[in-house]
């Protein structure tokens, strides 16, 4: 076939394909499926879709907890004891996966130069700590200490990936003031 054929045959092909009844044709869908119709930004359809299964998720999982955790309040050991299988789960979805070292306290890291003590909120005093995690790797993060009365409780406060403890703890400005629990809890 010579290109002058080649040309003629391509160009009838592509009028062909492009015609407007061909174009008109509604294009076939797998069975069970039908076309997608939205209109305007599909990416937010989706995005909101996404966040509405989400905040369901979110709603059910009260409920869910209820049938899965069993708490224990008859004592502070009884409830430590109850919620071991718990700790263990959360460990194991954060990645916590070797033996945990045991140790007393976390360490305080300070120099000459930059003491242990970060900060200062109402009621309580920040501490830069770290403790042992596994091998030869530590943890760091913020010690809130009250500065009167026993603690009630210990809280290990993880911030979202796009925070640093600083903002939780309220000593540098990033979270809203609502939002800081690690502060409110310590104070």
């Amino acid at each position: 076939m010579d290109r002058q054929t080649k040309v003629i045959l391509t160009a009838c092909a592509l009028m062909t394909a492009c015609s407007p009844q061909a174009l008109a044709r509604p294009a076939s869908c797998i069975e069970g499926t039908k076309p997608l119709t939205l209109e305007g930004d599909i990416a937010s359809h989706l995005v909101a879709g996404v966040d509405r299964f989400l905040l369901g998720e979110l709603e059910k999982s009260v409920e869910r907890r209820r049938r899965h955790w069993r708490y224990d309040l008859s004592s502070p050991d009884a409830y430590s004891a109850s919620v071991e299988p718990n700790r263990k789960r959360l460990a194991h979805m954060t990645g916590v996966r070797d033996e945990r070292i045991g140790f007393d306290a976390p360490e305080l890291i300070g120099t000459t130069e930059r003491p242990a003590l970060v900060g200062r909120g109402d009621g309580y005093n920040a501490y830069a700590v770290r403790w042992p995690a596994f091998g030869d790797v530590h943890g760091e993060g913020l010690l809130l200490a009250p500065t009167s009365g026993t603690p009630l409780a210990e809280i290990v406060a993880i911030p979202d990936a796009d925070q640093s403890p600083e903002m939780l703890a309220g000593l540098v400005a990033g979270v809203p003031v609502e939002s800081q629990f690690a502060r409110r809890l310590a104070e």
